[in-house]
């Protein structure tokens, strides 16, 4: 009995769970579409509900503060400070875009408390304080010591990483390294400076230290993303943006990332997998149906991929590609007239393709215009399609 009633509740709950990360998954695409009052909806009924109100407060905020609504960003942020403390910044800044000065520097003050700040330079430099420059308050409170020895370092680092005078960064962050061993904040920094050098091999190692320590794992993760896709691993690249979906699964623009890099990769099961996935919340996105019928065209299911370049097409008609594809799969299933009628749109929206006149060739060639077919494979030669030279040889000698 007790089996039961605890199979019950789990289920219930996963059910209660997976509802409520839809409705933060709809407010993250909801900003995608710039619908920032479905947004803003969506965020205030999670913060009713006790879910994710963190996150909801955080992207309130912002949202807020975008609209120059500062009233409503001030009390967003007061929300906010049960959860996270530095929300204090967010107040200040927000007063001081109302250049209320004796607010702005009462909840400056509270965040320079705190540690792990921006560093001092960044934040003198805000233009929400430029108000404040003249002010004697404002330059007595740069008098008083509120950054440690960590944080300094850091505030240096950050500075010439932003000035790319990288050899000094590199022996910096290393010296800094010796003296906090292991110090995720570090090897992170470590990771963005041998990066900018071009040491993609001790950025990868900084790295994978960070992975180990199950610390900053969203930051690694980006990072690592960023090598392996100036080294083309794009499979490898998928795999890592179906991590981040996993740390973080009300971002489903990681799905896309991992369907489109999957099909680089030509893992075509993977990238439909993960399509489906996507097109579960978002039926706006004609990228997304493009690469799903690219996935659905390479594993043989030809009439579903015609389906999904339809509803893409549906949602962009001006991108050549959408057509080319679905006269390909048109092809595939000896549909010729819908075929020729694609790669005629794919050829008016952008002409001068030698993949466009191949494709146009073999269809003349199916419905026995061979003089066409041989004209068009000619031009797909002259516009660098190397593959139409063996089809000139075989079906275009003494045409």
């Amino acid at each position: 009995m007790n089996k039961l009633i605890f199979l019950f509740l789990f289920y219930f709950t996963s059910i209660w769970t997976f509802s409520q990360n839809e409705m933060l998954i709809k407010a993250y695409i909801a900003i995608q579409y710039r619908d920032t009052n479905t947004a803003i909806k969506l965020f205030n009924e999670l913060i009713e509900k006790n879910f994710y109100t963190n996150i909801s407060l955080q992207e309130l905020s912002s949202i807020y503060y975008k609209q120059k609504k500062f009233n409503e960003a001030i009390r967003t942020n007061f929300k906010l400070l049960r959860y996270d403390s530095s929300a204090s910044l967010q107040i200040a800044l927000a007063y001081g875009m109302q250049k209320n000065t004796d607010s702005c520097l009462f909840w400056l003050k509270q965040y320079l408390k705190l540690r792990n700040k921006l560093p001092e330079n960044k934040l003198r430099t805000h233009p929400a304080f430029n108000f404040l420059n003249n002010d004697k308050q404002w330059n007595d409170l740069w008098k008083q010591s509120w950054f440690d020895e960590f944080e300094n370092r850091i505030a240096e680092i950050e500075y010439l990483y932003d000035r790319k005078e990288i050899n000094d960064l590199i022996d910096l962050v290393d010296n800094s390294l010796q003296q906090y061993p292991n110090n995720s904040t570090l090897l992170l920094w470590r990771a963005r400076a041998y990066l900018a050098g071009q040491n993609t091999k001790e950025a990868m190692r900084s790295i994978d230290q960070i992975i180990k320590s199950k610390t900053l794992l969203v930051d690694a993760y980006l990072l690592k993303a960023q090598i392996l896709e100036t080294h083309k691993k794009f499979k490898l690249l998928a795999e890592i943006y179906e991590q981040l979906f996993h740390l973080q699964p009300y971002k489903i623009q990681w799905l896309s990332m991992a369907t489109m890099n999957y099909n680089y990769a030509e893992d075509y099961k993977k990238s439909y997998e993960c399509a489906l996935q996507y097109l579960r919340y978002d039926t706006l996105s004609d990228k997304m149906y493009y690469q799903t019928g690219i996935a659905c065209k390479n594993i043989n299911k030809l009439e579903d991929a015609i389906s999904y370049f339809s509803k893409a097409i549906s949602l962009n008609s001006g991108n050549s590609e959408y057509y080319y594809e679905r006269s390909a799969c048109y092809y595939e299933l000896n549909r010729y007239e819908d075929a020729f009628g694609d790669i005629c749109m794919a050829m008016d929206l952008k002409a001068m393709q030698g993949k466009y006149f191949f494709q146009r060739a073999l269809i003349y060639h199916a419905m026995k215009n061979a003089l066409a077919a041989c004209r068009d494979f000619e031009k797909a030669k002259q516009w660098g399609y190397i593959k139409a030279e063996s089809y000139i040889q075989r079906y275009c000698k003494g045409k």
